[in-house]
C-alpha cells in the first residue's frame, strides 16, 4: 500500500518539491537554531536534536544538500524524512504537508503507465537538450560563428569564458537544428519536450526555437541542461532576447540562471556574502561571476515567488543589483512589494542601484571587478531601500504630502507578517521620516576654510562683504620640485599605452591579436574603455585608427578616454629610438606651437586645413619605417602583458583556494599559458611563410 502510494508522485515532481521546499525554513518552524554555532551564509544550521533530549546543539541541517544529521543519536535523512519523523506522517502525507508548506500544488494522479511514459520522455528530452548544446558549441567554433566570436571578444569574453559559461551559436535556418537532432535519433516530440523545437502552425513542419543567435545554456540545480537563452545578432530583430518555452523539463518561473554555479561560489566565499546576487541579464551574471560574486538572474520575466524562495533557500540576504535606469527602479519596487510580507529573522534582502545608464557588465568592463564588488558593498538594506522609494515617490512640499508619505510607510510595514519584524520596521521608518521631514538646524555662521578664499583675502566676484572686512590669510600654491617638472615635461609611457598605440596605428595587429587583448588585464578606466571600443570596432569591421576610435568614444560620452588617444605613444622600432625621439620632440614642438596660436591665427582662412596637414605630417614622421618592425615588437609586448595577467590570476587562485582545488586551478592556468605560446608560434610561422 505504501509503495503504491509512493508511486503516485513522479520523480520529476518530487525533485521539484525538494528544490523549492527549504529544509531550513521547515525545520526552523519546528526547532530553535543555535545562533552561535550556525552559519547562515554557508547554509549550515545547528540546533538541539528534536528526537532525543540534549543540552548542546548536535543536530545539523545543511541547506544546500537538503539534508540533516544528528551527531548524538544518529538520525539522518532528507526534507521528506524530517517531515515524516517530526509529524509522524506516511510518505504521501509528508509530501502533501511539505507541498502545502512550500506552496507547491499537488499533481493530478496519473496512471502507472502514464508515469513510466512521462519519465521516459523526460529522460529523452534532457538528452536532446544536451545534444543541442553540443551542436551550438560546435557552431560557435565554425566559420559561420565568426560574427558571434567577434561580438564576444568585443565584450571582453574569450574562449575560456565561452567554455566556462557554456556559450554557443544557434545556426541560421528554420529547420537546421531540427534536422541535425533528427540525424542523432531524436524525434520531433522529444525536441518539443526539450524546448529546442516548436510545433508548426496550420499543418506546417516544426521549426527550431532559436536561429542565428548567441546562446546561453540554462541548467537545473543538478547541473543538467534544461533550457537556453538566446541573444539576437541583428539590430532590427523583433526580440533582443529569447528563452526556451515552458516545456516538460523547464518552467521559466521556477528556474534561475547559473543557480548551481552561484551556490558553489557562495559556499566558497567564506561568509563574504550572506546570499546570492540577483542581476537582470545573462551578461550581467557572467560579469559578476567573473568578479567572484555568486550571481543569478530570472529568465526574462519579473521575479516570481518560486524564484524568491530559491534565493532564500541559498542564503538569508540576497542582493538585488539593478540597472541604473527607470526600469531598474521599477524592478526594485516590485521585488520589495513581493518580499516584504515574508521578511523576518534570517530572511531579508538588500538593493543596489547602479549609476544611471550602467549595468553590472558595463561596470565590470569599464572599471574592473573591484568597482563591481565595491558597489555591492554599498547595497541598501530592505528597510532603507523601502524608505528611499517612498521618499522619492512624491514631492514633500506640503503638510498633506508629508502625512501621505508617513501613511505609505505605515502601509508598507503593515504588510510584514512577522510581528516583531513589523514593529521594528515601523519604528525605523517613522524615525527616518521624522528626521527627513524636519532637517537639522543650521549653525548661525561659520568661517569659510582657507581653501575657499581668494588671493589677498578678497571675496569671490559677486559675494557680499561687510563694511570694513579684513583680508584673510592667503595660502600660496606649492612650488613644483625639479622631479615634478621633469615628470610633466616628459611623462612615462606604460606598456599598456604602447600596446594600444600600436593597435591604433596598425589596426591589423589588433585584429590578429584580439584574443590576447581580451585576456590582458588593462588598468581600470580610460585604457580599458579604449581597448573595449577598439575590439568592438574590429568585430564590426569598422575603421579602427586613432581618429575613428576617438570619435566612437566621444559619441558614447567617454570624452576623457577620447582625449587620451591623441597622447598614446607610437610603437617604434628598437634600432631607431634616437631618430624616433627627435621626431617625437619635433611633433611635441609643433603641437605646442599650435596651442600658442592667437585667436586671429586660429580663425584665419585655411588655418584649419593647415593644422590638419601639419598633424598628419607629424604623425607620418613618427610612423615611417616602423611598419615592417612593429608586428614582432607588438607581439612580444602583448604576450608579456598576457603572461602578467595569467600569473596574477594564478596567484589569486592560489590565495583563495586550498588543496586539490588550487592545484587543479593552477594546472588549468598553466595550460592556458601553453595555449598562448602555441598561438604565438603559429602566428610567427604564418608570417614567415613566403
Amino acid at each position: 500500500m505504501a509503495e503504491s502510494a509512493r508511486m503516485r508522485f513522479t520523480e520529476s515532481y518530487l525533485r521539484s518539491l525538494k528544490e523549492r521546499a527549504s529544509i531550513v525554513a521547515y525545520a526552523g518552524a519546528k526547532i530553535a537554531w543555535d545562533k552561535r554555532k550556525s552559519n547562515p551564509g554557508r547554509g549550515d544550521y545547528w540546533a538541539c536534536c528534536p528526537f532525543h533530549g540534549e543540552k548542546s546543539a548536535s543536530f545539523h541541517v545543511m541547506e544546500d544538500k537538503g539534508a540533516y544529521k544528528c551527531f548524538g543519536c544518529g538520525e539522518a535523512g532528507g526534507t521528506l524524512d524530517l517531515v515524516m519523523k517530526l509529524e509522524g506522517l506516511s510518505f504521501p502525507e509528508a509530501v502533501e504537508r511539505l507541498a502545502a508548506f512550500a506552496g507547491v500544488p499537488l499533481p493530478e494522479e496519473p496512471k502507472g503507465e502514464a508515469i513510466d511514459q512521462e519519465e521516459a520522455l523526460r529522460r529523452r528530452a534532457l538528452a536532446a537538450a544536451a545534444a543541442a548544446q553540443a551542436l551550438f558549441v560546435a557552431a560557435l567554433n565554425s566559420p559561420a560563428g565568426g560574427p558571434v566570436r567577434a561580438y564576444l571578444l568585443s565584450r571582453g569574453l574569450g574562449p575560456a569564458e565561452w567554455e566556462r559559461f557554456g556559450l554557443g551559436f544557434a545556426p541560421d535556418g528554420w529547420t537546421t537544428l531540427v534536422e541535425a537532432l533528427q540525424d542523432k535519433g531524436f524525434t520531433l516530440e522529444e525536441q518539443i519536450a526539450a524546448g529546442v523545437a516548436r510545433p508548426g502552425q496550420d499543418g506546417r513542419r516544426p521549426i527550431a526555437t532559436f536561429r542565428n543567435r548567441l546562446t546561453f545554456r540554462i541548467d537545473d540545480p543538478q547541473g543538467r541542461i534544461i533550457a537556453f537563452g538566446a541573444r539576437a545578432l541583428e539590430k532590427d530583430a523583433q526580440a533582443k532576447y529569447l528563452n526556451s518555452p515552458d516545456c516538460l523539463i523547464f518552467h521559466k518561473g521556477q528556474t534561475l540562471y547559473r543557480l548551481k554555479a552561484a551556490r558553489e561560489t557562495l559556499a566558497k566565499s567564506r561568509g563574504a556574502f550572506q546570499g546570492l546576487v540577483v542581476a537582470e541579464g545573462y551578461l550581467d551574471v557572467i560579469a559578476l561571476e567573473r568578479a567572484g560574486v555568486p550571481a543569478v538572474a530570472p529568465l526574462g520575466t519579473a521575479l516570481t515567488a518560486e524564484q524568491l524562495a530559491l534565493l532564500w533557500k541559498a542564503g538569508p540576504e540576497p542582493i538585488f543589483c539593478f540597472d541604473g535606469d527607470d526600469a531598474g527602479a521599477r524592478a526594485a519596487a516590485r521585488v520589495l512589494d513581493m518580499a516584504l510580507p515574508q521578511v523576518g529573522p534570517e530572511r531579508t534582502l538588500s538593493v543596489v542601484s547602479l549609476p544611471a545608464g550602467q549595468d553590472p557588465d558595463d561596470l565590470y568592463r569599464k572599471a574592473g571587478p573591484d568597482a563591481l564588488r565595491k558597489a555591492l558593498d554599498e547595497a541598501a538594506p530592505a528597510v532603507e531601500a523601502l524608505f528611499r522609494r517612498e521618499a522619492a515617490a512624491k514631492p514633500l512640499t506640503t503638510p498633506e504630502a508629508k502625512a501621505g508619505f508617513k501613511a505609505r510607510l505605515k502601509k508598507a510595514a503593515g504588510a510584514i507578517l512577522d510581528e516583531e519584524t513589523r514593529k521594528l520596521y515601523l519604528r525605523d521608518l517613522l524615525d527616518r521620516a521624522d528626521a527627513f521631514i524636519r532637517p537639522a538646524p543650521q549653525p548661525p555662521s561659520a568661517a569659510r576654510p582657507f581653501a575657499q578664499r581668494s588671493p589677498q583675502g578678497l571675496a569671490p566676484r559677486g559675494a557680499r562683504g561687510g563694511r570694513g572686512a579684513k583680508p584673510g590669510p592667503f595660502l600660496a600654491p606649492p612650488v613644483p620640485t625639479p622631479e615634478t617638472k621633469a615628470a610633466l615635461s616628459k611623462p612615462a609611457l606604460s606598456d599598456f599605452e604602447r600596446l594600444l598605440g600600436g593597435c591604433l596605428d596598425y589596426p591589423s595587429l589588433a585584429a590578429d591579436h584580439a584574443e590576447l587583448l581580451v585576456e590582458i588585464a588593462f588598468p581600470p578606466g580610460a585604457l580599458t574603455e579604449i581597448r573595449d571600443e577598439l575590439l568592438a570596432a574590429v568585430a564590426e569591421r569598422a575603421p579602427c585608427d586613432r581618429s575613428a576610435i576617438a570619435e566612437r568614444l566621444t559619441r558614447i560620452g567617454l570624452v576623457d578616454a577620447a582625449r587620451i588617444i591623441t597622447h598614446l605613444p607610437v610603437l617604434t622600432s628598437e634600432r631607431s629610438e634616437t631618430v624616433k625621439d627627435s621626431q617625437a620632440e619635433a611633433v611635441r614642438a609643433a603641437l605646442l606651437a599650435e596651442e600658442r596660436q592667437t585667436p586671429a591665427q586660429i580663425k584665419a582662412p585655411g588655418a584649419t586645413s593647415v593644422r590638419v596637414a601639419k598633424r598628419a605630417s607629424a604623425r607620418r614622421m613618427l610612423t615611417q619605417d616602423v611598419g615592417m618592425e612593429a608586428g614582432p615588437q607588438f607581439a612580444r609586448l602583448a604576450h608579456e602583458l598576457y603572461e602578467r595577467a595569467v600569473r596574477a590570476r594564478e596567484e589569486e587562485a592560489l590565495k583563495q583556494e586550498d588543496g586539490d582545488a588550487a592545484f587543479e586551478r593552477a594546472q588549468a592556468l598553466h595550460f592556458d599559458r601553453l595555449r598562448a605560446a602555441r598561438l604565438s608560434a603559429s602566428e610567427s610561422d604564418r608570417r614567415s611563410e613566403p
